[in-house]
């Protein structure tokens, strides 16, 4: 505020130098750990709790502040007596330097990078502090300067540096500060390298030694326990990709080698317990890099499966689970094949979440239904302690379907497409379960309301009607009231199915119920056939149209509201507000002045007050939010209990490939259409004449689309078919 900054403006200089720049300096007592307690030193480096206890955090937040909004009277001051300590420093001779100031200006520097980086008037002078006063710390005789230096250049990493031979120094400072004696130059090298690594110049150089250098984090790994140093190599495998997969066997194996170490420290040690994920994270990096290259993929799968079995087999091991999760999805989505070796796992994964790991069931949904798809024949003989698998998974997600409320649980809809996954994949071999699944889904259907779980059961009950169209008609004809549920359900959900595998299941599943003889009819299907074939033409119209993403955002719930809107993205002047989903409505105008006023190129003057657009922008929210009469909202900006906004709750999965995948769905409708009409002509042509205009038009349509496959199955044309066209309009 602008009178509190009256008051202090006077005793600037006092602040800055007889305040922060005493508080950056280095204590005798940071010189004795750095000595003596190497790995308790780093420890606090990196702590982030230190930033509430360290005096010098407290120095440093305040001289950001002052040089970021007090600009035109804080770095006036105070970089000219930054110059001349590191000046004096430079001049002196080597028994009279003084360590902890030069440590300190480092330190400050550092602090104000951003702003450096950012003003004209300090950009240029950047790259001649560097060369004069920074570059040469990294070959200081003083182990805790040649560590700051190195810590230090991690924050003007992204400076454009006018001269190649810039970069090229502190990149070779860098890798000397890896195999330094000292063990926090070499951390504080591991992270900067990170970053710098960037650079096409850093990638020359590093590229012929990549392996010594990757190595050499290994080495100081299992010195520290550090998860900065481990995310540092993280980001050396993502520059490098490819070039990384000759060797990434040889990295996956020491990160579990340290993974084993760090987990295995003790429940007290959170250090390790951080470089133990971080071990994880770096694995699953590196299965990002080389997951299209099939032969590295099956030579880690061996070295991973008994970390996986692990994870999945012990309750204890639970924080690991999403990075294990993590780990057999990549094992499981890319490959071609499944390796059989994995189906060690695949028990373990179904007990856990049978036992312990429920809450995982969406993130565990993908590599389950990849295994079941890729592998069925394992799958339908496989056992986990003398079980089946084909029961574990039933019993399994029959378990969660059967709770009392399940309208709300993302669980509920894994379970359920998960159950659709297996009817479809294992049609034939999974016979005396389909009374249970069938009668579970029924009464769950009854009772939902939201249409993403609705249309999850409606899927079960489809892939049943596929599995076993005949005896599905017999369940429906000793309970007519539940056939009229699914059909009234079916009709009313279809417009809100944008998902195109629960699309094809419709095609599949109501082309199975029109090829088997009418004597198996219902009166209430054989009442509604004409209905269900107008459904099943405007579905068949625009199955080919429709792309895997189509509904995937909004397949498990209605669309967000104003999504797609053109108004919603500001261009209309005339809207003088937004809302997030459901929420507050905010001026938009007011969030526009504020995201234009950004701080002034040299700060605020003593009269004005400074102002924080983010903070603004927060206060202003929450006043708003404050008009809507107690009404609590979610990070998202949807309203607690409203049901739309709650509607669209399912994270977006990856669905596998089945069997329905292979099948053309228009050649599969056309065929059930010429096989029920040389069993019942006069039916199916009365059913024909049924439709109006407009599914006439799409049925000719489809059955034009049909023709021209059949011609033409490789998908191109006849030479000259073009021609023969024109030919026979002109006759």
């Amino acid at each position: 505020m602008s009178p509190t900054y009256k008051i202090l403006k006077p005793h600037l200089e006092f602040i800055l130098f007889g305040v922060i720049f005493p508080t950056l300096s280095l204590s005798q007592a940071d010189i004795n750990l750095f000595t003596e307690d190497p790995t308790e030193y780093i420890r606090k480096v990196h702590n982030v709790l230190e930033d509430w206890l360290d005096p010098r955090i407290a120095a440093i937040n305040l001289l950001q502040m002052l040089s970021r909004y007090r600009l035109k009277d804080t770095l006036p001051l105070f970089l000219p007596h930054l110059q001349r300590v590191m000046d004096d420093y430079r001049a002196a001779p080597e028994h009279l330097k003084n360590h902890s100031a030069k440590e300190a200006c480092l330190v400050a520097l550092a602090a104000i990078a951003n702003v450096l980086k950012e003003k004209k008037p300090y950009c240029n002078q950047i790259e001649g502090i560097f060369n004069t006063h920074v570059i040469p710390e990294l070959s200081s005789s003083i182990g805790i300067l040649r560590a700051r230096a190195c810590w230090m250049v991690e924050h003007f990493s992204d400076v454009e540096w006018k001269k190649p031979r810039t970069c090229q120094l502190i990149i070779e400072g860098l890798l000397r500060g890896l195999r330094d004696p000292d063990l926090p130059v070499q951390a504080a090298a591991a992270c900067s390298m990170r970053l710098f690594i960037d650079s096409d110049i850093a990638r020359d150089i590093v590229r012929p030694i990549l392996y010594d250098v990757v190595n050499e984090y290994f080495r100081i790994m299992s010195d520290i326990e550090s998860d900065v140093v481990i995310g540092a190599l993280q980001a050396i495998v993502l520059q490098f990709g490819e070039e990384i997969e000759g060797i990434a066997g040889l990295i996956i194996e020491q990160l579990l080698r340290t993974f084993e170490a760090y987990s295995s420290a003790g429940e007290d040690d959170d250090e390790a317990a951080f470089g133990a994920t971080e071990c994880l994270e770096t694995v699953t990096t590196v299965l990002e890099v080389v997951k299209e290259n099939p032969a590295v993929i099956a030579a880690v799968e061996g070295m991973l499966t008994p970390l996986l079995f692990k994870i999945f087999s012990n309750d204890e091991m639970i924080e690991y689970i999403e990075n294990g999760i993590e780990m057999i999805s990549y094992l499981t989505y890319y490959p071609q094949n499944i390796n059989p070796r994995l189906w060690e796992v695949f028990g373990p994964m179904i007990s856990a979440l049978d036992n312990w790991a429920y809450d995982y069931m969406m993130e565990m949904l993908t590599p389950i239904m990849h295994l079941i798809s890729k592998d069925t024949s394992t799958f339908l003989q496989g056992t986990y302690q003398e079980v089946p698998l084909t029961a574990m998974v039933v019993r399994t997600c029959l378990k969660v379907l059967d709770q009392e409320k399940i309208d709300d649980e993302r669980e509920a809809k894994a379970s359920a497409t998960l159950l659709t996954c297996v009817l479809i994949c294992c049609k034939g071999h999974i016979d005396e379960y389909i009374p249970s699944i069938l009668m579970t889904t029924l009464n769950k259907l009854a009772v939902v309301t939201k249409t993403g779980i609705t249309n999850r059961l409606l899927g079960i009950v489809m892939s049943i009607i596929l599995y076993n169209p005949e005896s599905a008609f017999q369940v429906f004809r000793g309970d007519p009231g539940a056939e009229q549920l699914v059909f009234q359900k079916l009709f009313e959900r279809i417009p809100s199915i944008h998902s195109h595998s629960l699309r094809r299941l419709v095609i599949a599943s109501f082309s199975a119920l029109l090829s088997i003889p009418k004597e198996y009819f219902t009166p209430f299907f054989a009442m509604n056939l004409q209905p269900i074939m107008s459904m099943l033409v405007r579905v068949v119209s625009t199955i080919d149209d429709e792309e895997d993403e189509d509904g995937e955002d909004d397949e498990d719930g209605d669309e967000e509201e104003g999504e797609g809107d053109d108004e919603a993205d500001g261009d209309d002047e005339g809207d003088e507000s937004y809302a997030p989903r459901n929420g507050a409505k905010v001026s938009k105008s007011t969030l526009k002045k504020l995201a234009a006023m950004d701080v002034p190129e040299e700060g605020y003057s003593e009269d004005e007050d400074c102002i924080n657009v983010a903070d603004e922008e927060y206060l202003q929210t929450m006043e708003e939010l404050k008009k809507h009469g107690g009404k609590r909202y979610n990070a998202y900006g949807d309203e607690i209990g409203n049901s739309d906004a709650d509607e669209d709750d399912l994270d977006e999965i990856d669905e596998p490939d089945t069997p329905l995948d292979a099948v053309d769905m228009v050649l599969l409708f056309c065929d059930t259409m010429n096989q029920s009409f040389s069993v019942d002509p006069q039916l199916f042509t009365q059913l024909q004449n049924g439709l109006d205009s407009e599914d006439q038009e799409r049925l000719k349509t489809i059955l034009e689309t049909a023709e021209y496959r059949r011609n033409h199955p490789d998908g191109e044309d006849d030479e000259g078919d073009g021609e023969e066209e024109d030919d026979d309009d002109e006759t």
